[in-house]
């Protein structure tokens, strides 16, 4: 499977200004996550914010191929305390092709589950971080829909606390904030998923 990554393009500075509000907004709000009720600790936030800026900075001099869906970045970010460590991973998206958008998100989905079984166990939130013309409602319902068809998928997700997608429109406002999790009913899970 390849994926595109964002590269520095040669004019439209906007959209790259947008990206970097956008990376404010998260870490400066929606991405203190209400973990069982308690906010993550600063360390989190610390790591998530580099890595949104060192992503997000890779679209600063604009987009060249505007129509084109990317998968910006994903990481496994630090959390917790020394005591009871957790860890996150956040993937930021571009979606601006509603065509092949759904194709693009289950590669997305794929390429998310081969980085879940690579961190850490007590890896238990996630956030995707999208800009373009799909609505985070309807990423979530197709990240639902790949969950169902999916045993895997369906397993690391049912081990998160936090799942959600946030979309930013084009003036950096992030317009949307939807739990993938929230209300949804998982089958009856295996205790582990075999290799």
């Amino acid at each position: 499977m390849r994926v595109k990554v964002a590269m520095p393009g040669r004019d439209r500075k906007q959209p790259g200004i947008v990206l970097f509000a956008l990376a404010r907004f998260v870490v400066s709000d929606a991405v203190t996550f209400a973990c069982d009720g308690a906010q993550v600790d600063g360390i989190f936030t610390q790591s998530l914010s580099l890595f949104l800026w060192a992503t997000f900075a890779c679209t600063v001099q604009g987009f060249t191929h505007m129509a084109a869906n990317k998968l910006v970045g994903i990481k496994t970010v630090p959390g917790g305390s020394p005591e009871d460590p957790r860890f996150a991973i956040v993937t930021n998206l571009d979606i601006n092709d509603a065509g092949s958008a759904v194709p693009f998100l289950r590669q997305v989905a794929e390429t998310f589950l081969r980085h879940r079984m690579c961190s850490p166990p007590n890896t238990d939130a996630m956030l995707l971080a999208i800009i373009g013309s799909m609505s985070a409602a309807q990423c979530a319902e197709l990240w639902r829909q790949f969950m169902a068809e999916d045993e895997a998928l369906r397993f690391f997700m049912s081990q998160m606390r936090v799942a959600d997608v946030i979309r930013g429109n084009e003036s950096g406002k992030a317009l949307e904030r939807v739990s993938i999790i929230q209300g949804y009913t998982f089958p009856d899970t295996p205790s582990t998923i075999s290799a």
